[in-house]
């Protein structure tokens, strides 16, 4: 038997789940087959598990869900999250419109193409904006509750430089400690 789909009796006889097994050793005979996903009576889905505790499980020492945006151009990776129906956030990949499909973004709403939250292809962080022009970039207001550590590695200069919006200004302006 190479695969096989099973009714696996649960309380009575016509209460059960499915079990979905295949044989990864083909040359012997008869049913060497082995359980790789269950559906449960209560619709919950396990894959490497018997008794899946919720909607999807996936158990396994190297558990790892893909998703692949592969279609060349415009797609979509993500796993979305909705509320009573309504799209409430998403995060993923996204090639539509101008965002990278090589870029993380975090949505708030998923229905929109606007990230809340960006991880470029390099490691630079964007909050607000999905063009980072640093390691952090911040677009609007923050606030810091507590202590804000200025640190450099590499020389004793520490320094704070205020710019204006626009950039156009790059004045040495702020604070500068040595």
């Amino acid at each position: 038997v190479g695969a096989k789909i099973s009714h696996v009796v649960s309380g009575s006889f016509s209460a059960g789940d499915l079990a979905f097994s295949t044989n990864a050793n083909t040359s012997s005979g008869g049913d060497n087959t082995t359980e790789k996903m269950r559906i449960t009576s209560a619709g919950n889905v396990g894959i490497g598990t018997t008794s899946p505790g919720s909607m999807l499980e996936v158990d396994d020492t190297n558990a790892v869900i893909e998703s692949n945006a592969s279609a060349n151009g415009s797609g979509v990776a993500w796993f979305k999250m909705s509320d009573e129906g309504t799209s409430k956030w998403a995060l993923g990949l996204s090639k539509n419109a101008s965002l990278s499909g090589s870029d993380f973004h975090i949505f708030e709403d998923a229905s929109s193409n606007s990230p809340r939250f960006t991880v470029k292809d390099g490691g630079s962080v964007g909050i607000g904006t999905t063009d980072p022009k640093e390691k952090l970039h911040v677009e609007g207001n923050t606030r810091t509750d507590g202590t804000f550590l200025v640190e450099d590695q590499n020389t004793d200069f520490h320094m704070i430089k205020l710019t204006s919006a626009d950039g156009s200004s790059d004045y040495d302006v702020g604070l500068h400690f040595q």
